[in-house]
């Protein structure tokens, strides 16, 4: 996935505020990419790419989400949920306690 400046910059952003990573998803083929904070959340240097991100989200994802957010999240972003808030355009944007 290539991100123009302006999403870099979004994603750095979002880095200082000590969040631990970022998942891209791709929705048309079902891949996604999770961009790892470095550490000193200031940069975006780790990445991990895969493919079948909606598998992965149920059976990694979800367990590693706070307890109490779980059945939240897992309605929140699904394949139907985010296809029907996308489908006028932008981006999508949630933060999950883990």
């Amino acid at each position: 996935m290539n991100y123009t400046e302006t999403q870099q910059k979004l994603i750095l952003r979002e880095m200082e505020r000590d969040i631990l990573a970022i998942v891209a998803i791709d929705l048309r083929g079902d891949e996604y990419e999770v961009i790892y904070s470095d550490g000193a959340y200031k940069n975006y240097k780790n990445r991990y790419r895969s493919k079948d991100f909606f598998a992965s989200w149920e059976k990694y994802g979800i367990p590693q989400v706070y307890e109490p957010d779980r059945a939240r999240r897992l309605a929140e972003i699904s394949l139907e949920n985010l296809t029907e808030k996308l489908s006028s355009g932008g981006d999508f944007y949630t933060i999950a306690r883990l």
